[in-house]
């Protein structure tokens, strides 16, 4: 086991995960698995509570909801809701990125106060990888580009300078600010 909500599996595991990957089990649990160095890494955990309230940041929940607002092959794409992100800009299925709103604003919400207009004003995107308790959440800059994209495509997140100036800024990335609803 590694810790609470972790199991390490070996490879001939990976067949019967493959039926299961990221699908939503009893209401809020999740089962994600990855390959890394040769042994499959199982995630089973919740990242909301019984009232739907979400409590911490899945990484891998957020790569489900992103992947789903996306247009599948063969759906009309006339409409679609624009997100730009760091590395993407994304047309979204604006159905099933409505569909995903309270989730996506719950995660947001679970940023540090800096990154909200009301708190903080607007930070980096180089701290968006822990949460307002401190807590590292992702080390993948991938997941914080799909949140912000995300939550931009929703009208909830804005850069604060044009993409022009990012190269004069700290790392040469954004700052980014979490609208009030």
């Amino acid at each position: 086991m590694h810790g609470r909500d972790g199991l390490a599996a070996d490879q001939a595991d990976l067949e019967i995960l493959s039926a299961l990957e990221t699908e939503q089990i009893q209401g809020y649990w999740f089962l994600n698995y990855y390959v890394d160095s040769g042994l499959v890494i199982v995630y089973f955990g919740r990242n909301m509570n019984e009232q739907g309230i979400v409590e911490q940041i899945n990484p891998e929940r957020i790569n489900v909801i992103f992947r789903d607002c996306l247009f599948r092959e063969g759906e009309e794409h006339q409409e679609f809701a624009k997100g730009e992100g760091i590395v993407v800009t994304a047309g979204f299925h604006p159905e099933r990125l409505a569909r995903h709103r309270p989730e996506i604003e719950a995660t947001l919400a679970l940023l540090p106060d800096q990154f909200r207009e009301d708190t903080g004003g607007g930070w980096s995107f180089l701290e968006a990888f822990r949460d307002k308790y401190g807590r590292q959440w992702t080390g993948m800059h991938q997941r914080m580009d799909q949140l912000f994209t995300l939550g931009n495509a929703l009208g909830r997140v804005e850069f604060l300078l044009p993409r022009a100036l990012w190269s004069s800024l700290p790392g040469g990335m954004p700052y980014l600010v979490i609208k009030k609803t």
